[in-house]
């Protein structure tokens, strides 16, 4: 029965969250993690002196060991050892959780050539829209998987003699980019980290050419390579509306790797700029 005792009170120990540093100002403390549930940043916590609550105070920032706890005054009472809890357990902050959302937006298009000497390429825009997936890896750190409608145009002109042209190059994908995202909690605003591959599936490819007062279509997809891949990175944030609703806003750019001629006479990579905002909803 004692050494029965002796292992109930030491796992209760072990498990406990004490203050471990107090800082000089009396506003910051460090206390250790709460082995069974970590506290998690904007946790409100409490500090207590043999059952005595002396004060609380908000999780600043917080790791696998310990956590910063900004107090609500500054005090002097508080001691090395002294015991932490949640200030209501009930009100818990939930954990990350695998969301779902929809994004749409606006797309600046651009064509890179082998051989562009003789001409002027340029920008056009277009959009993109699509739903994402997104997995929590940690607290500060998940996997975004989109599913994009995204339209690629561009301007190609020169001069033919004397007399100028304009051609615009219009492609419409599937994309699928694959999105390692960083995470930072600053309570109502998340800015976060975008970086990952995209891999691109060409639904139609056209070229509009306009000359000496004509214009003529046509069609690019039996020119086009059918599978384009690249590299993906940007920026976002997310605004929380409620436990479970966010409003999300991302700049990104997309950097083309594959050649998209099929002809192999003039080697073509596509660029974009994305911004897109949404919808997040927490599962």
């Amino acid at each position: 029965m004692k050494i029965f005792l002796f292992s109930a009170f030491a796992g209760t120990l072990l498990h406990a969250s004490v203050v471990l540093q107090v800082g000089r100002d009396g506003r910051f403390i460090q206390v250790s993690q709460d082995a069974g549930n970590p506290w998690r940043q904007d946790e409100n916590l409490c500090i207590y002196k043999k059952e005595k609550k002396i004060n609380c105070g908000s999780v600043a920032k917080a790791d696998e060991k310990s956590a910063v706890v900004r107090l609500l005054r500054p005090t002097k009472l508080i001691a090395k050892g002294d015991s932490v809890r949640l200030s209501d357990p009930s009100s818990r902050n939930p954990r990350e959780s695998v969301s779902i959302g929809i994004l749409a937006g606006a797309n600046l298009g651009s064509i890179s050539l082998k051989d562009s000497t003789s001409m002027t390429l340029g920008g056009a825009t277009s959009y993109a829209a699509g739903a994402a997936i997104d997995f929590p890896l940690s607290e500060s750190f998940s996997f975004e998987a989109d599913l994009m409608y995204s339209k690629k145009n561009s301007t190609i002109s020169g001069l033919i003699g004397s007399d100028p042209y304009t051609s615009t190059l219009s492609y419409a994908y599937l994309e699928l980019p694959l999105l390692l995202k960083a995470k930072f909690n600053f309570g109502v605003i998340r800015p976060f980290f975008v970086l990952g591959p995209y891999v691109s599936f060409l639904m139609s490819g056209t070229q509009t050419f306009q000359f000496s007062g004509t214009t003529s279509t046509t069609d690019l997809k039996s020119v086009t390579n059918s599978l384009d891949y690249g590299l993906t990175f940007g920026v976002g944030f997310d605004i929380k509306v409620s436990d479970s609703v966010y409003i999300t806003a991302t700049g990104r750019y997309g950097l083309g790797i594959a050649d998209i001629d099929a002809t192999n006479e003039t080697p073509a990579n596509l660029r974009v700029i994305q911004a897109l905002a949404g919808l997040r909803f927490s599962l």
